[in-house]
This record gives structure tokens, C-alpha cells and sequence, in this order.
């Protein structure tokens, strides 16, 4: 398995908009809406998320997942002097559980690392990918019931 990152392309929209779909599949099917107004309705709220990232993150490079040249998932990625942050990150279903997300932290941690720098990010709590970045080295600095800001430091990868 080879796990590789890109840049975003315009003809990835469709990619993004059926990760956030599928992200989102679980809430919109508590609705009760008709496929018509639920496919509205993930369309209306991936542009405002993508524009709420957009006017928090303007630096942040949209970047495409690939395992074996197929794209797999997305990294919304936000570059400082200081460090990085992972505004998003996501893995098709199909492929969760099989070390894509682990490849990409370990690559982020290593580069990271070299150059001194940390990683940030926000999760939910006690969900799968807190459990994971908590393997990784990533510790919570603060947060609530409702997210959890975590850090990773260049020192992390010593252990």
C-alpha cells in the first residue's frame, strides 16, 4: 500500500463533497428528509464549511489522499512559522481501518519533527481518531464534551 498526498484539483470537488456526504450520512438520516432535500442539504453545508475553513484558514492547502494512485481522502492542512494545523482530514469509509490515516499522521509527524515544528488540531472526544492521534503522540491541551484541541511535538517522535 502506497499511501501518497497531492494538491487539490478543481475535479476533485466531487471527491470532497462525497467525503463530507458520507461523514455527514448519519445526522442527515435522523432528519428524515427525502434524498432530494438531504442531497441539498450536504451540498448547502459543505460550501459553508468550506467557507467557514476558508475565512478561519486562508493559508490552508487542500491536499488529496491516494493509496496507489486512487483517492482515498482528503487533508485540509494550515501551515505556520510554528507549525502545522490539521483543520480536516478524512478517509473514505472503504478504506478506514487499514492504516491510510496512520500513514499520513506518521509522514506529518516526521516532517514535523525534522524541522522542529508541532502539530495541532481539534477532535472529538473519545472518538476514533482522538484514540489515534492519542497513539501517535498527540496530547489534549484543552477542550470540553464537545471537542478537544491536541498537540503533537517535534519531541513526540523520540518516543
Amino acid at each position: 500500500m502506497a499511501v501518497t498526498l497531492r494538491k487539490s484539483k478543481p475535479d476533485d470537488d466531487d471527491l470532497l463533497l462525497r467525503l463530507f456526504a458520507e461523514h455527514k450520512a448519519e445526522e442527515f438520516a435522523l432528519l428524515g428528509m427525502g434524498e432530494e432535500q438531504r442531497r441539498f442539504m450536504v451540498t448547502m453545508q459543505y460550501r459553508l464549511r468550506c467557507a467557514g475553513y476558508g475565512a478561519d484558514f486562508p493559508a490552508a492547502i487542500q491536499q488529496i489522499v491516494e493509496e496507489d494512485g486512487d483517492p482515498i481522502g482528503h487533508l485540509l492542512l494550515d501551515e505556520g512559522p510554528h507549525g502545522l494545523r490539521i483543520v480536516d482530514i478524512a478517509v473514505a469509509g472503504t478504506h478506514r481501518g487499514r492504516g491510510v490515516g496512520t500513514a499520513v499522521l506518521r509522514t506529518l509527524c516526521e516532517r514535523a519533527g525534522s524541522q522542529g515544528r508541532s502539530i495541532r488540531l481539534r477532535v472529538i472526544p473519545h472518538s476514533a481518531a482522538a484514540r489515534l492521534y492519542r497513539r501517535l503522540g498527540f496530547v489534549v491541551v484543552s477542550g470540553d464534551e464537545m471537542g478537544e484541541e491536541m498537540i503533537w511535538r517535534s519531541s513526540a517522535i523520540d518516543q
